[in-house]
Protein backbone atom coordinates (compact mmCIF):
# COMPACT_ATOMS: atom_id res chain seq x y z
CA UNK A 1 0.00 0.00 0.00
CA UNK A 2 1.33 3.44 -0.94
CA UNK A 3 0.87 6.56 1.10
CA UNK A 4 0.29 9.60 -1.05
CA UNK A 5 0.32 13.01 0.58
CA UNK A 6 -0.81 16.17 -1.07
CA UNK A 7 0.81 19.32 0.27
CA UNK A 8 -0.82 22.68 -0.26
CA UNK A 9 0.76 26.05 0.38
CA UNK A 10 4.20 27.54 0.15
CA UNK A 11 7.51 26.10 1.23
CA UNK A 12 8.91 29.60 1.76
CA UNK A 13 10.96 29.94 4.92
CA UNK A 14 11.16 33.17 6.87
CA UNK A 15 14.61 34.08 8.13
CA UNK A 16 14.98 35.18 11.71
CA UNK A 17 15.01 38.95 12.18
CA UNK A 18 18.52 38.81 13.64
CA UNK A 19 19.86 37.32 10.38
CA UNK A 20 18.15 39.89 8.16
CA UNK A 21 19.34 42.74 10.38
CA UNK A 22 22.91 41.44 10.23
CA UNK A 23 22.67 41.06 6.45
CA UNK A 24 21.38 44.63 6.10
CA UNK A 25 24.20 45.92 8.31
CA UNK A 26 26.73 44.01 6.20
CA UNK A 27 25.29 45.46 2.97
CA UNK A 28 25.41 48.99 4.41
CA UNK A 29 29.00 48.39 5.48
CA UNK A 30 29.94 47.23 1.97
CA UNK A 31 28.20 50.25 0.46
CA UNK A 32 30.12 52.58 2.80
CA UNK A 33 33.40 50.90 1.83
CA UNK A 34 32.62 51.47 -1.86
CA UNK A 35 31.79 55.13 -1.21
CA UNK A 36 35.00 55.60 0.80
CA UNK A 37 37.07 53.97 -1.96
CA UNK A 38 35.43 56.25 -4.53
CA UNK A 39 36.24 59.32 -2.39
CA UNK A 40 39.83 58.14 -1.97
CA UNK A 41 40.29 57.64 -5.74
CA UNK A 42 38.76 61.04 -6.44
CA UNK A 43 41.11 62.68 -3.92
CA UNK A 44 44.16 60.95 -5.43
CA UNK A 45 43.10 62.02 -8.92
CA UNK A 46 42.59 65.61 -7.75
CA UNK A 47 46.03 65.65 -6.09
CA UNK A 48 47.60 64.20 -9.25
CA UNK A 49 46.01 66.89 -11.44
CA UNK A 50 47.10 69.56 -8.95
CA UNK A 51 50.68 68.25 -8.98
CA UNK A 52 50.69 68.19 -12.80
CA UNK A 53 49.57 71.83 -12.85
CA UNK A 54 52.35 72.79 -10.42
CA UNK A 55 54.89 71.07 -12.66
CA UNK A 56 53.56 72.91 -15.71
CA UNK A 57 53.78 76.25 -13.89
CA UNK A 58 57.38 75.53 -12.84
CA UNK A 59 58.33 74.51 -16.37
CA UNK A 60 56.70 77.62 -17.77
CA UNK A 61 58.56 79.83 -15.25
CA UNK A 62 61.84 78.09 -16.08
CA UNK A 63 61.33 78.69 -19.79
CA UNK A 64 60.58 82.37 -19.32
CA UNK A 65 63.71 82.83 -17.18
CA UNK A 66 65.89 81.32 -19.88
CA UNK A 67 64.39 83.36 -22.71
CA UNK A 68 66.69 85.86 -24.33
CA UNK A 69 65.31 88.88 -26.14
CA UNK A 70 67.21 90.59 -28.95
CA UNK A 71 66.70 94.14 -30.25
Amino acid sequence: MQNIFKVAGSLEVKLPTMWTDEKQRWEESEEEKRREEKRRRKKIKKEKVSEEKKIQVREKARKSRNTVFFK
